[in-house]
């Protein structure tokens, strides 16, 4: 499938290489309720940056300097003699399979001029090219296809914290059952992430509040967290975080 991973870890990634830049994003499938509507967002997405990141012309790429080039120009080499002056200038381009044009501007004969002569040869020559860069088959497919939307009965993703972890037995998200040690009667725990490595937490002691009391106290409180943290502005990570 173009561009998208399925990966053992629970989602489909997408990555996409466009002009020396990755484009990626991960479609966990417990974010999206299933693995079948994680891909239908991962093609979706996929097909949008297909579109909104077309591939370079040939003739932008031809102008980008290969870092075998010494003269700073593309296209153009310079020559040298024995003495370790300019000997030569060269414009040369390759149009097409096969086709290379290339033109040679002797110092001796055109003097300081040489070297413009090879730049507006080289202006020249690039205006015989057209197309844009080879990408994968696929990819050309995808950009004259009609534009994919997510059926409108998918599911909407769940926000991170919405969604209910494979270790969690309580059946609501970011609501948890706590020994601190084999013998502990436990407690249930209330824990909303928000932002920055912060989280609000709080604990029920079943010995004080009785198992059932004490689930539902969490899923309350848990509700009160979500609320607040909608409300909260994340503060900037400080340098020491940025660094880690």
């Amino acid at each position: 499938m173009y561009g998208i991973t399925r990966y053992q870890r629970g989602y489909w990634k997408v990555a996409l290489e466009r002009n020396g830049v990755t484009l990626a994003k991960s479609f966990p499938f417990l974010v999206h309720g299933s693995e079948e509507a994680a891909l239908l967002h991962a093609q979706a997405w996929r097909d949008e940056m297909v579109r909104k990141h077309p591939p370079m012309s040939r003739r932008q790429r031809a102008e980008i300097p290969m870092s075998t080039n010494t003269t700073g120009i593309p296209g153009v080499q310079c020559t040298l003699g024995p003495d370790g002056h300019p000997q030569a200038w060269t414009a040369r381009t390759k149009i097409g399979p096969g086709q290379v044009l290339r033109k040679y501007f002797s110092v001796k004969r055109y003097g300081a001029q040489a070297k413009p002569m090879a730049i507006a040869e080289r202006k020249k020559q690039l205006q015989q090219m057209e197309g844009v860069v080879i990408v994968h088959p696929s990819e050309a497919l995808v950009r004259t296809a009609p534009p994919r939307t997510v059926p409108l009965d998918c599911p909407a993703p769940l926000a991170v914290r919405e969604v209910v972890r494979s270790n969690n037995k309580s059946g609501v998200a970011g609501v948890f059952f706590h020994r601190s040690y084999p013998t502990h009667p436990g407690e249930w725990m209330a824990t909303t992430y928000v932002g920055n490595r912060k989280y609000l937490r709080k604990h029920f002691s079943v010995t004080e509040y009785g198992e059932p009391e004490a689930k539902a106290l969490a899923i309350a409180e848990r509700q009160k967290q979500l609320e607040l943290a909608a409300h909260l502005k994340p503060r900037k990570a400080t340098k020491r975080e940025r660094s880690s």
